[in-house]
């Protein structure tokens, strides 16, 4: 966001949807032919009608509709513009702010939006009017990955979508809006690098499969600097067709890695990637490992789980996906222990920073607080003790924040302390954000490591405020399963 952008207030985060209405949405009714429905987008300047049965909006048209349903199949402009309509209507409040709708438009890949209060529509925003309210808008980067023709491409195309992120980002926004936009972009990098590589392969995938995300990736919570998390999951086979089929993935995935590592996401150090033969398996042997982990007690395979149990699916048979989560938490279920080793994952890794004896020490005589790795020491006992939470409530869903709100919704967590936990951890991620944003600025690598002098005073107080309550969040989560048995 520009400067002269703040003065005026054109920010997408304080902004409202219903500011980028211009007028009552323009609406047609079901029973209008295809050429009513055309004359009238022509007359009003517009590129897209509500379709009213009555006074109930049942559906939208577009001048894309027009092209790919009509002049492309040749219909008879004639006939009702229900037969060429979109049903499902994607609306938003019109209080909501403006990134919330932009992102619901990515989301499902769509150029109209309703805009309603508690009374019916107010009227339609479209990319159009994000463009005059915002010089860049995402879509475009996005139309141009899904149709990138080589890694070289999607590598320059991310650095745009970077470009844009920090520019949306610099001064304001909150940590989940950030991340969810990242993880968008990555998502579709990544996706469109499998594609092509599916395509150079020698023949087609030997089983279905599906390409797994892990770590923050598989947690939706990236940032711009980020290393692959990644595995690769495939249906069962006969044992004399599964190490062939093993080595075709196997080839398959070095080569994706490889292309993910051109775009711009490093190799993982930890080898967590679908090229690690230990992480390209059959679903029956993910669920074996799986298996291994929540009975061994050892401080590697804690490890292991805190990286592997944080999955989603990113391509491929999403049926799999499903199948490997509904076996772990059965598994989690079967064997309670587990959630009080991993609720006590900051004993064996290192304890949070504010409960040292050094740093009490350091507070009473009035020194400032020694320099803490924010994303170790911060972010991860926030994200470990909603981890253990939401697989004892036997969901999967894998985003921090939203397990959170499962935790909050089914009365795990109070609200105050869902409430500033939620607080904490935002204030923390978006510090960490903003310094990864001046250090790529600089040329610098990005750094986790947060030093309290480089700090004013206020930033300073926050961030102590922070760790504490995350600190007695993870308290609170300790102390809840505590009373579990140990393996």
């Amino acid at each position: 966001m520009t400067e002269t952008a703040q003065k005026k207030g054109l920010s997408p985060f304080t902004r409202q949807v219903a500011e980028l209405v211009g007028g009552p949405g323009i609406t047609i009714a079901r029973g209008s032919s295809i050429a009513e429905a055309a004359k009238l987008m022509a007359e009003q300047g517009v590129g897209s009608l509500v379709v009213l049965e009555g006074s109930e909006p049942v559906g939208m048209i577009t001048k894309t509709d027009m092209v790919r349903r009509v002049l492309a199949a040749n219909m008879d402009t004639g006939r009702k513009v229900d037969e060429v309509m979109t049903r499902e209507i994607i609306s938003i409040d019109g209080e909501k702010p403006l990134f919330d709708g932009l992102m619901l438009m990515i989301h499902n890949k769509i150029s109209h939006l309703v805009v309603k209060d508690g009374e019916g529509m107010i009227g339609v925003v479209s990319e159009r009017d994000w463009l005059t309210f915002q010089r860049n808008h995402p879509a475009a980067l996005f139309q141009q990955m899904a149709q990138g023709a080589t890694v070289a491409e999607l590598a320059e195309l991310r650095q745009k979508a970077n470009d844009l992120v920090r520019a949306l980002f610099a001064e304001e926004g909150t940590a989940a809006a950030l991340t969810e936009l990242v993880t968008e972009i990555n998502d579709r990098v990544a996706i469109r690098v499998l594609e092509l590589t599916l395509a150079e392969m020698a023949g087609p995938p030997p089983a279905p499969f599906a390409w797994i995300a892990m770590g923050s990736e598989g947690r939706s919570e990236q940032t711009l600097s980020t290393d692959q998390d990644n595995g690769l999951v495939f249906s069962d086979l006969p044992d004399a067709a599964r190490e062939p089929a093993r080595h075709w993935f196997l080839e398959f995935a070095g080569r994706v890695v490889e292309g993910l590592q051109v775009c711009g996401f490093p190799r993982c150090k930890g080898n967590i990637m679908a090229s690690n033969p230990e992480l390209c398996l059959s679903l029956s042997e993910w669920r074996e490992m799986f298996a291994r982990l929540i009975v061994t007690s050892d401080p590697e395979a804690l490890l292991k789980a805190s990286i592997y149990f944080d999955f989603r699916c990113l391509f491929g048979e999403p049926t799999l996906v499903d199948d490997l989560w509904r076996d772990l938490l059965q598994h989690i279920a079967s064997s309670r222990g587990f959630l009080r080793y991993m609720t006590g994952e900051g004993e064996v890794f290192g304890g949070l920073p504010v409960n040292s004896l050094g740093w009490k020490l350091r507070r009473l005589v009035g020194m400032s607080p020694p320099p803490i790795d924010i994303k170790r020491q911060a972010l991860s006992p926030m994200v470990r003790s909603l981890r253990a939470v939401a697989l004892d409530c036997g969901v999967s869903q894998s985003n921090t924040l939203k397990r959170l709100e499962v935790a909050r919704e089914r009365g795990v967590i109070p609200g105050d302390l869902a409430d500033a936990a939620r607080a904490a951890y935002d204030f923390v991620m978006v510090l960490r954000i903003r310094q990864h944003f001046r250090q790529q600025a600089q040329g610098e690598s990005p750094s986790n490591l947060i030093d309290f002098k480089n700090l004013n005073r206020l930033q300073g107080h926050f961030l102590i405020n922070a760790l504490q309550t995350i600190a007695d969040f993870e308290g609170f989560i300790q102390d809840k399963y505590g009373g579990l048995e140990v393996l």
